[in-house]
This record gives structure tokens, sequence and C-alpha cells, in this order.
């Protein structure tokens, strides 16, 4: 495998390419999340805690497969923080 790409040196520069496209590209969204304030975060998880309940969790993650069918990376990583958010209050018994 190696030496075929050894070989055919414009194969192997297409598939780094395209590796180190995914990199920035998930790179991008990882930051993208970092840019919405902590505090936002914890009122949207007390926000659906009061709301919902015990099923703040599944609303949460509603939200973020609705986000990755929109391709919003930032309303994913959004969603993705208050579901973490609601996981580890439920964990430590601070649920509504």
């Amino acid at each position: 495998m190696i030496q075929a790409l050894a070989s055919h040196p414009i194969l192997t520069s297409a598939i780094f390419c395209f590796l180190f496209a995914g990199l920035v590209h998930e790179g991008q969204r990882w930051l993208l999340q970092l840019r919405i304030p902590a505090a936002e975060i914890e009122a949207l998880a007390d926000d659906l805690i009061a709301d919902f309940g015990p099923r703040a969790i599944e609303v949460a993650v509603d939200n973020q497969e609705r986000a990755v069918w929109r391709s919003e990376p930032m309303d994913e990583g959004k969603w993705r923080r208050v579901e973490r958010a609601i996981q580890s209050r439920t964990e430590m018994g601070r649920t509504g």
C-alpha cells in the first residue's frame, strides 16, 4: 500500500490534502463551541430542566441532532455543551 502511494505522488498529495481539510474542519467546529459563554450554556440547561424535568437531556440531544441536519456546527456544539451540563447536574442530583 505504501509503495503504491509512493509511486503516485499526486494521489498521495490528494489524500493528505483531504485529511488536512478534515482536521481543519473539526478544529473549527471545536473552536466555534468555545465562543458561546458558559453562562449562556448554564442558563439554557436551567431552562430545559425547569421546563422538561427528567426529559431535559432528550430535548438537548434532539436540538443537537437538528443542528447536525441543518449543518449548523455552532448550534450543534452549543446543544452538546448544554447536554453535558444537564448530565453533570443529573449525576450530582441537582435536577428539578
